[in-house]
């Protein structure tokens, strides 16, 4: 329960973000919560989409929890002065996000799927993360294990020598990884941590 690092976005990037890409569905991550321009209704169709599913209207009691917990429709003004962690956008014109990222050469886009970015501070990554957390337990890199499937994993797996991939986890999270596992199953990447923690 207790935090350990916080890399908050820089208030201008943050009204920067939020000015260029105004007309579009964002979402503003803190440590507290998700706040959203968009509405429940538009939030639970880039849901579906996101999962192959069918852009229907679907009952509030359906939406997964972590959506249902969102503060939607704030207003601009109210999103510009939040204590920004993670800015994200889905379909966001591929030109336009890149003026952007440009305009702000400390920010990076590490997205966990495809069609969403997902912009955090470059020194805010999954692999930065895992080595404060281990320099907070006493601990190096070599004493640990990860594991990761998306691009935004991918300094994580470069962190951490012991690093794994699934065979079914993207190209780019494979070429970082140290090893490749076979996923013969759901339970695939489970059992290789009991394997690892038993030794």
């Amino acid at each position: 329960g207790e935090l350990v690092s916080e890399k908050r976005i820089n208030p201008k990037d943050l009204r920067d973000f939020v000015m260029t890409f105004a007309g579009d569905p964002i979402e503003i991550v803190t440590k507290d919560g998700v706040y959203s321009n968009a509405s429940l209704g538009e939030l639970s169709r880039m849901f579906l989409k996101r999962k192959g599913l069918p852009a229907i209207p679907v009952f509030s009691f359906l939406l997964p929890p972590f959506l249902k917990s969102w503060e939607t429709r704030v207003p601009a003004g109210t999103l510009m002065g939040l204590p920004a962690v993670k800015l994200e956008i889905h379909d966001a014109d591929p030109e336009k996000m890149k003026q952007f990222l440009d305009r702000h050469p400390d920010l990076v886009n590490a997205p966990s799927m495809s069609g969403l970015s997902e912009i955090t501070r470059r020194d805010a990554t999954k692999g930065t993360a895992a080595l404060e957390v281990l320099d907070l337990l006493q601990m190096d890199a070599g004493q640990a294990a990860a594991f990761g499937d998306g691009i935004n994993d991918i300094t994580l797996l470069e962190a951490i020598p012991e690093s794994y991939a699934p065979e079914t986890g993207s190209e780019q999270a494979k070429n970082a990884a140290a090893h490749i596992l076979p996923m013969p199953d759901d339970h695939a990447v489970i059992r290789k941590m009991e394997e690892l923690i038993r030794g």
